[in-house]
């Protein structure tokens, strides 16, 4: 009895692992690939920054003060006001960083710290890793959007709680749920099994520990 008792709940529980998989996967898929580019965020700002500076005056000597590379870009946008200006990160780099406040939103400019001219202008959150960091957060939904990646969050703890509890170990050391013994059971299916199982244990506790 307490044998069928059993199985019944390890149905009920694969139920709940399947359907949590079949909707969970695809925004992982997503947010796994985002997060990924995501950390390239600063090679990437520096390439993009490189080929911006290629087209920069030489520094020689004096270099405009803040408030004329503020002007010069104000000058582009006279319904604008200052949001952000962005030092220099080194005394050589011969542009400016500078984000503006517009009516239709914020821009950033790069001012040629020596000529004052404006070298790249354009929206600040179709900025690449801008757009890549809104897909991350917000699936492009807003405020809706960062709730179903809220809501798919908590159904990813559900998929991996009920997957634990499927591949546990009952008649095996707990640590088998880590390493099993591969080469053992009938066909490729059970090794398939097996890496699904192991796979899931590793990777489901590295997302645990990232989401608590």
């Amino acid at each position: 009895m307490a044998s069928a008792s059993r199985t019944s709940l390890q149905h009920r529980v694969w139920r709940w692992h399947f359907f949590a998989g079949l909707m969970v996967i695809p925004f992982a898929v997503i947010l796994a690939v985002t997060g990924a580019i995501y950390l390239f965020e600063p090679q990437f700002d520096a390439a993009v920054e490189a080929r911006i500076n290629a087209r920069a005056a030489p520094l020689a000597g004096e270099t405009l003060p803040a408030d004329d590379l503020v002007a010069a870009a104000l000058a582009a946008h006279p319904d604008a006001s200052l949001a952000k200006l962005v030092l220099p990160s080194e005394p050589a780099d011969p542009t400016t960083e500078i984000d503006l406040r517009t009516k239709a939103g914020l821009r950033t400019l790069w001012i040629d710290r020596t000529t004052g001219a404006v070298l790249h202008d354009t929206a600040t959150p179709d900025r690449f890793m801008n757009f890549i960091k809104r897909i991350h957060g917000t699936l492009l939904g807003g405020d809706r959007g960062s709730l179903v990646v809220e809501i798919m969050a908590s159904w990813m703890i559900i998929l991996i709680l009920t997957g634990i509890y499927l591949w546990w170990p009952r008649d095996r050391p707990w640590w088998r749920v880590f390493a099993p013994a591969f080469g053992q059971g009938p066909g490729k299916r059970e090794t398939w099994r097996k890496i699904h199982g192991m796979g899931g244990a590793w990777i489901g506790g590295l997302v645990l520990a990232i989401l608590f």
